[in-house]
């Protein structure tokens, strides 16, 4: 593939331990296979299993058929290895990893525990570096993934990061900006429906307690560090491809897509309006709803009506539970790939749930499929989320028929 084109029907293959368990290798190359021949596959995002015969057999046959293959690295949560609990990033308060308020109660249950290290952790980056070094020249490309801060899915004191000692070493401020996040924090425990009711916007009520450069630091420190991965890549000779949350939900991990894409060849936006995990719309919003009723006394209802109108989507329900258990119309994703387009110069391949998965709660219909090919029309690309080994051959026929 030149410099100067992308795919333009990506895959996504992770072979964890369920998968080793449920399919065999001829399993495998066979869902492959249905892939290439029906939705006619450009390109793989692969997470290998760590079997060298088993993962050089996958890229065997990728090669063989004209498939592009890039390995699907995550970078600062779950690498393939433990981050060092001093490495996780820290909230005001001092806790890691997750914060009871909104949390997601599957968050670590499978086999992806989503705990972040902070972007200055010198010694996970070593490690992710390591692992590029061993791993990338098999491969076309790389796919970083995971590279923000948490997420409302790891509770809402986990937005008021990274405060650990390096990043307070890195920038003076941080006490002030610590205290200011208590201060916004213990002001939410006082305060009522009738104030919820003013605020037009989460970035706008960061700014009332002087957090505005606390965020600016955040995206920052993060743009550095997955510029240094990116070009670790570049210097090996591949093509870097990034996986961001969706653009309205992206600057509360952190990410900012104009600088993030300076670096990249192609995008994926994950604009999930089905899925219930981390990076789903509805679970996101879903999380971020429960901390903030559990941060104050507010009822559901108005703090439903506030996300509404602070992130722009109509059709939310009133209770967190009934959007957390639904789902959000397929137009949305459209509607956001046209926003990331707005703040990129690069291709956007969006990102779409495309599987019938036994291990997630919820069950893709094929008019879901053809609801989300429909609204990406127009898009230079299109990537097939998150396994495809749990995509059905009607699915793929579907893709087919709306491939760019």
């Amino acid at each position: 593939m030149t410099p100067s084109t992308h795919p333009r029907v990506v895959g996504q293959l992770a072979l964890g331990a369920a998968e080793r368990r449920r399919f065999t290798v001829h399993g495998i190359l066979d869902r492959l296979g249905r892939a290439r021949e029906l939705a006619r596959l450009d390109a793989l995002l692969f997470w290998p299993s760590g079997d060298a015969a088993v993962d050089g057999t996958v890229r065997g046959f990728c090669r063989e058929n004209g498939v592009e293959t890039y390995l699907w690295l995550p970078v600062f949560a779950d690498s393939g290895f433990d981050p060092d609990p001093e490495d996780l990033v820290e909230d005001a308060w001092g806790g890691r990893g997750a914060d009871a308020a909104g949390a997601w109660p599957g968050l670590g249950r499978g086999g992806e525990a989503f705990l972040f290290a902070c972007p200055s952790a010198r010694r996970h980056l070593d490690a992710v570096r390591a692992r590029m070094n061993g791993e990338l020249p098999l491969y076309d490309g790389a796919f970083l993934d995971r590279i923000r801060y948490p997420s409302p899915a790891n509770g809402f004191g986990e937005l008021f990061t990274c405060f650990c000692p390096r990043c307070r070493e890195r920038e003076p401020e941080m006490t002030v900006w610590r205290e200011n996040a208590r201060d916004l924090r213990g002001r939410l425990g006082s305060a009522s429906d009738a104030d919820m009711e003013r605020w037009a916007s989460l970035h706008a009520l960061f700014a009332d307690f002087d957090l505005e450069d606390f965020l600016r630091f955040r995206v920052a420190a993060l743009f550095e560090a997955v510029r240094g991965v990116a070009g670790q890549a570049r210097e090996m000779g591949k093509r870097v491809a990034l996986d961001l949350f969706t653009p309205r939900l992206a600057a509360l991990v952190g990410q900012d897509y104009s600088l993030l894409c300076s670096f990249a060849d192609w995008v994926k936006p994950m604009s999930y309006c089905f899925a219930r995990g981390p990076a789903g719309i509805p679970l996101e919003l879903a999380c971020l709803a429960r901390g903030l009723v559990a941060s104050g006394n507010f009822s559901p209802r108005v703090v439903m009506e506030y996300l509404r109108r602070a992130f722009a989507i109509p059709e939310l329900p009133d209770d967190p539970g009934q959007l957390e258990r639904g789902s959000l119309p397929p137009a949305l994703a459209g509607d956001e790939r046209r926003r990331a387009e707005r703040m990129t110069t690069v291709p956007v391949l969006p990102g779409f749930e495309c599987v019938r998965h036994p291990d997630f709660d919820f069950d893709m219909r094929a008019e879901d499929v053809r609801g989300y090919v429909d609204a990406l029309g127009g898009a230079p690309g299109m990537a097939m989320a998150w396994n495809l080994l749990y995509t059905p051959d009607e699915f793929l026929e579907i893709v087919a028929g709306g491939r760019p």
